[in-house]
């Protein structure tokens, strides 16, 4: 959300499910720290790089302490570097939480910390496997 500051982005999934602002604000700056964008939180999220606002919207999905996570092409706007960072951290942190994460990517280096693979050929889903 353009208009919303870094926290308050993080912290958006809690508002909209009732929750306490003061529990949120803990929160949200507790996860903004793991991702290295604590000193960000009052910022607005225009003057953030594409890896620091995938990081941001890590942080969001996270917010709430899923079970599971889904994410749709997670890097697809960012350069390999940027985009293996935020894969190895998304992974690190979900792992944290004790979340599950699925996640579909056209980047087979983005596989690298999968504990399964699964491929989709000509619209049939191949077995799993570990490349």
């Amino acid at each position: 959300m353009p208009h919303l500051t870094v926290g308050e982005n993080v912290a958006l999934p809690g508002w909209v499910a009732g929750q306490g602002r003061t529990r949120l604000g803990q929160r949200a700056a507790e996860l903004l720290d793991r991702v290295e964008l604590a000193d960000r939180r009052d910022d607005p999220v225009a003057k953030l790089s594409g890896g620091e606002m995938q990081r941001v919207a890590i942080c969001r999905a996270l917010l709430r302490s899923p079970r599971l996570i889904l994410a749709d092409e997670p890097t697809g706007s960012l350069d390999d570097h940027t985009g293996a960072q935020v894969m190895e951290l998304l992974h690190e942190l979900v792992r944290q939480e004790g979340g599950t994460l699925l996640y579909v990517t056209h980047s087979r280096k983005m596989t690298a910390g999968a504990d399964a693979i699964w491929e989709l050929h000509d619209g049939v889903l191949v077995a799993g496997s570990k490349s």
